[in-house]
């Protein structure tokens, strides 16, 4: 790669907020192979640019994209298509790394004719997400359609794979899978410190206590829908009712704010459930928990739960994703059913009446996480592979 120079442009819809794509494209930036040019474009303008603000930092070009949006909007989408193509047409770089579903529908059909090197990196098929069926067939159909003005696929399992080329029909020796990397977070040392931050987070009035002797089950997550959170405050409430020592802490914010906090009510969770809101650094404070929870319904290679499993958290998800491939059930973690809260409150019971075995676990599966370096390394080498191949 020295003596190959590369000018990167990476894509992303959306600069934050602080997700699995936010993070990978930040996570691949900030540790470029030396004398790589990197310019990173982003869409939808008004939104948090939490993406924008870290990589600005580190002294990175950023472009911010007028009408690359994530919402299906055929004059945005069509303005942001002749968008992305003026900016490569500028730039010319030699590589295009697409982010995010919207961003590779439309910038590959940007590139189409530039005789420049795309990859698409999938952070989870998006028609597998809980929608119409119509709509699903939609994205199915243009995920397809704009395949062949992608020259490669990264994908982070070997069931998104298998999708790609059965569902898709895309070419076996045009997808690779690279599965995410990462340093263990840096912990606070305490577990009744980290506690006492998230209670006094979610609420600045709360006096400081030793809350040692609960257990906490915990999860950091945006609040979309399809992270499942509605699924966990059931299954917690079926558990949590007999047993005055359950806590549990939601760290993040979305849009499912309203929702969640309604079923909290109705659940009758009040004094059970923490909302610390969005933490920066939340994996600093993974300590707090003494079981670590992802209910989501759709995913490809959750950073949380990585961050969890590499800090020797027990950890519970579903089978979605890339999740069945990270976790073996009872060996290095327990994995239950998507959108079943019986399930689940099955699994949550389990842990907790099984707390020596899941810690045997947890540190089973910390050997498992990749180190980023790693990632980063064979990420690059497909880059190399590509530029000489054009």
């Amino acid at each position: 790669m020295k003596k190959n120079k590369v000018h990167l442009l990476y894509v992303i819809t959306q600069g934050g907020p602080w997700g699995g794509a936010q993070r990978y494209v930040h996570d691949l930036v900030v540790n470029r192979h030396a004398g790589t040019r990197i310019t990173v474009a982003i869409g939808e303008r008004e939104g948090n640019k939490a993406l924008q603000e870290k990589l600005k930092a580190s002294g990175i070009d950023v472009i911010q994209l007028k009408h690359l949006v994530r919402s299906i909007s055929p004059i945005h989408d069509l303005l942001a298509t002749f968008e992305l193509r003026s900016l490569y047409k500028s730039i010319a770089p030699n590589i295009i790394h697409l982010n995010s579903s919207k961003a590779g529908i439309i910038g590959s059909l940007a590139s189409k004719g530039l005789n420049i090197s795309t990859i698409y990196t999938v952070h989870g098929w998006v028609f597998l997400e809980p929608m119409a069926p119509l709509r699903q067939a939609f994205y199915k159909f243009i995920e397809k359609r704009t395949a062949k003005y992608k020259d490669h696929f990264i994908v982070l399992s070997n069931k998104d794979k298998q999708i790609g080329i059965n569902t898709l029909k895309i070419s076996k020796t045009r997808i690779d899978i690279i599965t995410h990397g990462i340093d263990a977070p840096k912990l606070i040392p305490s577990k009744n410190r980290s506690r006492d931050y998230f209670i006094t987070t979610a609420d600045p009035e709360s006096k400081k206590v030793n809350d040692e002797k609960n257990y906490w089950i915990g999860s950091i997550a945006n609040f979309y829908h399809t992270k499942g959170l509605d699924i966990l405050l059931e299954a917690f409430a079926y558990i949590a009712k007999d047993n005055d020592s359950l806590r549990l802490c939601l760290v993040g914010e979305g849009p499912e704010r309203p929702h969640l906090l309604s079923l909290i009510e109705k659940l009758d969770l009040e004094n059970k459930v923490i909302l610390p809101g969005l933490v920066e650094s939340a994996s600093k404070y993974l300590l707090a928990f003494d079981l670590f929870v992802l209910p989501s319904q759709k995913e490809g290679l959750p950073y949380a739960l990585l961050e969890a499993m590499v800090s020797g958290i027990p950890t519970i998800a579903t089978e979605v994703g890339g999740i069945p491939e990270l976790i073996t059930h009872k060996k290095t973690g327990l994995l239950a059913m998507p959108n079943d809260p019986l399930d689940l409150s099955t699994k949550l019971l389990y842990a907790f009446d099984n707390q020596s075995e899941m810690n045997s676990m947890a540190q089973s599966a910390k050997i498992i996480v990749r180190p980023i370096s790693k990632m980063v390394e064979e990420t690059y080498q497909l880059y190399l592979s590509l530029q000489q191949e054009g």
